[in-house]
């Protein structure tokens, strides 16, 4: 029942990902990258999950490991099992940013959706999930891990967030430049992922208000801390390239709340910032 198929070239692993996807034969299909692990009975609670012909996928809380394996810590949403309507996933979605790493899902429904899309690059997992959502599916939510998340320096994530064009060109299949980050930096692909949740909520008739606010909260914590680093390192390019954001940024939430949000979360890393430094200094 195993098949081995071997790329004759890296291509990538958003691109190996769809592959699978196409190759898939069975009803349904867990994508399991090659540092993560899957915990005893994980495919048990996972078919049990889909036995609602409603559910459209299903992920659980996760184990975090480093990377020799061993468990640092759990991350879990929410301390009951969960039957998620449509809308009421796309609320998990944003108010536990990221909060599925692994998941099953029908097979039939990914084949028909496309996949995962390459232009939303690390966000490329939350896309997906979330057209499955807007296609009218439930999800199923289980509050034991089902599987162990590997952190570790050469993931594609932390590639990402360190903009580490090196490790990052092998996960994309090939030799990245630093104009690569014009269209695909962190703050940049965020963006292009909370405009498609809003004006698909918008198109659904969901109530997206909550949402912009959420979204609005989470990027203006990674847009002002990549500048802050960014001029750290007296790295101009990066801080020119994070501010021409903005005017993006205010046509898709409003000079209102930019204004509102921007100043909090700086006053917020000031705080902790301080406490730190009394806590060191103590």
């Amino acid at each position: 029942r195993v098949r081995y198929v071997r790329n004759k070239k890296n291509i990538g692993s958003i691109g190996n990902f769809n592959k699978c996807i196409e190759l898939a034969k069975g009803e349904y299909f867990l994508l399991l990258p090659h540092d993560d692990t899957l915990l005893r009975d994980s495919i048990v609670n996972f078919v049990k999950g889909l036995g609602d012909p409603e559910v459209g996928f299903v992920y659980s809380s996760i184990r975090v490991i480093n990377a020799i394996g061993e468990a640092t810590h759990n991350k879990v949403n929410y301390n009951v099992d969960k039957l998620f309507s449509s809308e009421e996933t796309l609320t998990d979605i944003v108010d536990n940013f990221v909060p599925i790493q692994l998941a099953m899902a029908r097979t039939s429904i990914l084949q028909r959706l496309g996949g995962f899309d390459f232009k939303y690059g690390v966000f490329t997992d939350v896309h997906l999930w979330s057209k499955i959502a807007f296609d009218g599916w439930k999800s199923c939510y289980n509050k034991e891990p089902l599987f162990c998340h590997r952190i570790h320096p050469e993931q594609g994530q932390v590639a990402f967030l360190e903009s580490n064009l090196k490790t990052l060109s092998k996960h994309w299949g090939e030799n990245l430049d630093k104009k690569f980050w014009i269209e695909n930096s962190y703050n940049h692909l965020f963006l292009k992922l909370s405009h498609f949740l809003l004006s698909e909520m918008e198109a659904h008739n969901y109530d997206a208000s909550h949402a912009k606010i959420e979204l609005l909260k989470i990027f203006a914590v990674t847009h002002f801390r990549g500048i802050l680093v960014a001029m750290i390192k007296l790295d101009f390019p990066v801080v020119m390239r994070d501010l021409s954001i903005v005017k993006p940024l205010i046509k898709e939430y409003s000079f209102r709340n930019v204004l509102l949000f921007y100043p909090l979360v700086i006053m917020k890393a000031a705080v902790r910032k301080l406490g730190k430094g009394y806590k060191n200094n103590n």
